[in-house]
């Protein structure tokens, strides 16, 4: 489960507990402003969360029933921000 800062929350294994160290500001699909949202991490252009997706996503929603719900968010910013977490969670970690 992911928290509303984007973090990792459930008890899922270690891939959960790299969700913390995601660097969200290299994904073009994502944007953040104190301003707006509670200065969470957002779809770019759009008021939505993107710790919305994963709460869905983990409550057993698609991504088609997600994308039929917010019809204002383009589908390649979710597969996007889907294919960065991916690419997030295959990266290798170095322990301190």
């Amino acid at each position: 489960m992911v928290d509303g800062a984007g973090f990792g929350t459930g008890s899922a294994g270690p891939s959960s507990a790299r969700l913390a160290y995601m660097d969200w500001s290299l994904c073009s699909a994502v944007e953040r402003d104190p301003e707006r949202m509670g200065g969470e991490w957002c779809f770019r252009g759009i008021r939505l969360k993107v710790a919305d997706l994963f709460d869905h996503l983990d409550k057993g929603a698609t991504i088609d029933e997600f994308l039929e719900w917010f019809p204002g968010l383009p589908p390649e910013r979710v597969h996007e921000v889907l294919e960065f977490a991916k690419a997030s969670l295959e990266q290798p970690t170095t322990v301190a």
